[in-house]
């Protein structure tokens, strides 16, 4: 017991002593019992961060370069907008011409099953005199087109010539047909003229009114025109027009007709849009 006790006293005088340090946490601690070598590190690590930092150099681009950059974005958008926005416009409107085409054609191939075979249809009828009138060009249209076309508005307008610059006579009526698709087209002269608009809000905007480009004619005649017109229009549905002067050749046919001939694509000789 004696020797128990003399031992309890020097243990509680004498804490036992800390463990060694493993490798690689340094070899001293100290007061707070914390590695020697972990202070060191991060004091090291701290210090770097603060050289790093204080040695930054903060760059900026200068109001003259600045100006000189917005210039050159200025001169390059110049020069491609404009070519960009054509070619977009070209592409809507050879799309839309083929569509109409299309659409025309087989609406008009439904109204023969209710109208008998297009060859016989009467546009001649008791309101016609010159063929512009409201109730003439109206009521073809409704017979023979409206039960078969998918549009938002129609309206009959006279005197073209206020809407269409460069129509021929003053007293030209026609009715205005408003597709889904934002086109339009104007119905005249018995309903078998038909004036295209690609894009149906040029109609009555006058710097948007330049033939084979903003506008196409188009005509129905399936009974066929007199002279050398008659294979692009006797037997056939609405068709691209031809005027009366037309010498035969193709080389002279309407822009129109060689755009469908060139598969609904501008040809380069007569590309409105170049």
């Amino acid at each position: 017991n004696h020797r128990g006790g003399v031992n309890s006293n020097i243990d509680s005088q004498n804490p036992s002593p800390q463990p060694s340090p493993t490798r690689g946490e340094g070899a001293y601690l100290n007061n707070s019992g914390i590695p020697q070598s972990l202070i060191s590190s991060n004091h090291f690590t701290h210090s770097t961060h603060l050289t790093h930092f204080t040695h930054f150099k903060k760059t900026a681009f200068t109001l003259a370069e600045v100006l000189v950059t917005l210039a050159v974005i200025g001169i390059v958008a110049a020069m491609t907008i404009p070519t960009v926005m054509n070619k977009y416009q070209q592409k809507v409107t050879e799309t839309r011409l083929m569509r109409f085409y299309s659409v025309m054609n087989n609406a008009i191939a439904l109204s023969e099953i209710d109208n008998g075979d297009k060859t016989t249809w009467y546009f001649k009828n008791e309101f016609c005199s010159t063929g512009y009138e409201e109730k003439c060009i109206t009521y073809n249209f409704e017979k023979f087109f409206k039960p078969y076309l998918k549009i938002t508005d129609y309206k009959f307008y006279n005197q073209l010539a206020d809407i269409f610059t460069k129509i021929d006579a003053d007293d030209k009526g026609g009715l205005l047909v408003k597709f889904l698709d934002g086109s339009s087209a104007v119905f005249s002269y018995f309903s078998q003229d038909i004036y295209f608009f690609p894009i149906g809000s040029h109609v009555f905007e006058s710097k948007h009114n330049v033939y084979n480009k903003d506008r196409f004619l188009f005509g129905f005649y399936p009974k066929s025109p007199a002279g050398v017109r008659t294979k692009y229009f006797k037997g056939k549905g609405m068709e691209p027009y031809i005027g009366s002067d037309w010498d035969g050749t193709e080389e002279n046919l309407p822009c129109i007709k060689k755009t469908q001939l060139n598969g609904w694509k501008f040809p380069d000789d007569c590309n409105p849009f170049k």
